[in-house]
């Protein structure tokens, strides 16, 4: 029952017979059945960028704490330990990604990088798909340290929609992190 502009919507259920939609009560048996919410508004979607194979995936905007995989490599999108990525993951993962992504700049020969690294992975886990973590060593991708002025390390920042929105330099605890990412993703 379809009744023109009133909220009310109810499902419709249809069937597919030579190209042409038919009644499905009448033709159900033997014929292939779909069924059509109309009126309801689809789900928003944002795009998330695989750290494993760098492939875009829609995602839902909510998703209630459901694990969600890659449509291409099945790997989890979220959740896992920060890849530390290369210069094409990395534009791929800012410039493709809907969802913000938390960079951590650092080098295996810094102390502090080493202390803080504990810290990123775990408010990774937390904010699970809030945000995308990722870490980029500036000694093998000094081009990227070049381009974005990283003059000492660690240094975190955060980009949404290509662009960057918050940065912070030298390490910092897990609960001083998470507060730092939340305020630049709502601010």
């Amino acid at each position: 029952v379809l009744e023109w502009g009133m909220l009310k919507m109810d499902i419709l259920k249809l069937t597919v017979s030579d190209h042409r939609w038919e009644d499905s009560e009448a033709y159900s048996n033997g014929y292939t059945q779909f069924e059509f919410k109309v009126g309801v508004p689809m789900q928003r979607q944002l795009q998330a960028v695989c750290a494993s194979c760098n492939a875009v995936n829609r995602i839902p905007a909510q998703r209630d704490g459901k694990e969600i995989n890659c449509g291409k490599c099945h790997q989890p999108l979220f959740g896992l330990t920060p890849p530390s990525v290369n210069q094409a993951a990395f534009v791929a993962q800012i410039t493709k990604s809907d969802v913000p992504v938390v960079v951590d700049f650092w080098a295996p020969w810094c102390g502090p990088c080493k202390a803080m690294a504990p810290a990123f992975a775990q408010v990774c886990a937390r904010m699970d798909s809030r945000a995308r973590f990722i870490k980029v060593n500036t000694d093998e991708e000094q081009a990227l340290g070049a381009q974005y002025g990283i003059r000492s390390i660690p240094t975190l920042s955060v980009f949404q929609s290509g662009k960057e929105i918050a940065r912070i330099t030298g390490a910092q605890p897990a609960a001083s992190l998470e507060q730092w990412i939340n305020a630049a993703i709502e601010g």
